[in-house]
């Protein structure tokens, strides 16, 4: 496959330069490499790696993306002109793989209102491509799958290199309904770790490494990937929930990573009452919104005395990331007034239509 053309990264939108971030970290690490990595357009969800290296399944310890494709082109269309438009790319481009494959799939992702379904650009788009090959159409397992992404009035086409999204890493033996990506779980870890200041300056401070804590870790997913991550870190999460705390718990098991874990009962909001003060490096977590809580929960109380908790145990210079689905508006109010918080990053994410606000903040 010529790995000369740039790869496509398929991320969460608003995570690009995260995403592009951890590829050319990774491609960094490969021997001669000369590969630029750069974020698509702001919540496009894509990121660009050009000159790849040729060692491209290096690249599948991304845990920021969700597919990595040999880009084969985009356009722009709107309503019933988008899949006309697709089955001329279809016919006109160079499939790399195409002559030699048996078989092949054509996959298609959507996002926004669309007069047709899914289902129809993999009909049509395969109907085109299985006219230029004696490839069967195979659903499960083939030998090429050319993958579709449009968002609104804008589609890409590529070839995708591996079989699976990147993101089913883990076996759940406990997943409620909200259930926190993993991919958004590693982004906000990478995007934890750009901001914490002075951790190599007080080393001596930190024997075991960096001290990562979700006080309200769900179903574990952000415990799963500081686990993975950062093999020396000490990871603690806990939650008010005792079937999620439970969950968690059953989780690690599944993951391999329960010893690596301390994960308890508490409340996010008396963190003081199980963690010193600042014993902790970094705060990452994704509190209750939505079906979650969302309906009975005063979230200016929360939110402010989830502030003041993390506070307490923080060390100055360490770091929170705060997914706020809910009254992100009000969160940023809040910082206002607590001195003792300096914001590094704030954006919008999107997450299946719904648009959190993602925060970083450095305890001062």
């Amino acid at each position: 496959m010529d790995t000369n053309k740039a790869l496509r990264l398929v991320c969460d939108p608003g995570l690009e330069d995260i995403c592009a971030a951890e590829a050319q970290k990774l491609q960094g690490e490969m021997p001669g490499s000369a590969a630029v990595a750069v974020p698509g357009e702001i919540r496009s969800g894509m990121a660009y790696l050009q000159q790849p290296s040729t060692d491209t399944p290096g690249l599948l310890r991304l845990r920021t993306a969700y597919y990595i494709l040999q880009d084969l082109g985009n356009l722009t269309a709107s309503g019933d002109a988008m899949i006309p438009a697709l089955a001329d790319l279809a016919a006109a481009t160079d499939i790399p793989g195409l002559a030699t494959a048996a078989s092949f799939r054509v996959c298609t992702e959507r996002f926004g209102d669309h007069p047709f379904a899914s289902g129809d650009v993999n009909r049509r788009v395969g109907a085109v491509i299985g006219a230029r090959t004696p490839a069967r159409v195979q659903l499960d397992n083939p030998e090429l799958t050319v993958r579709v992404d449009i968002r609104n009035d804008t589609a890409w086409m590529g070839i995708q290199l591996h079989p699976e999204s990147l993101d089913k890493r883990y076996r759940w033996a406990f997943r409620p309904r909200v259930t926190l990506r993993t991919t958004i779980a590693a982004g906000m870890l990478q995007m934890g770790m750009r901001y914490l200041r002075d951790y190599e300056s007080q080393a001596d401070a930190h024997p075991a490494g960096l001290t990562v804590v979700d006080p309200c870790c769900g179903s574990g997913t952000i415990l799963l990937e500081a686990a993975a991550m950062l093999p020396d870190a000490t990871v603690l999460g806990g939650d008010i929930d005792e079937a999620a705390v439970a969950g968690s718990i059953e989780n690690a098991l599944a993951a391999g990573v329960a010893p690596r874990l301390d994960i308890r009962t508490w409340d996010a909001t008396h963190l003081e009452e199980h963690l010193a003060a600042g014993s902790v490096d970094l705060v990452v977590t994704n509190p209750p919104f939505g079906v979650r809580l969302g309906a009975r929960l005063n979230f200016r109380d929360f939110y402010l005395q989830l502030l003041q908790a993390a506070a307490r145990i923080l060390r100055p210079g360490g770091g929170l990331v705060l997914l706020a689905g809910k009254k992100r508006g009000l969160f940023n109010y809040l910082l206002r007034d607590l001195p003792e918080w300096r914001q590094m990053d704030a954006r919008v994410i999107e997450i299946g239509g719904s648009f959190p606000g993602l925060f970083v903040l450095q305890r001062v």
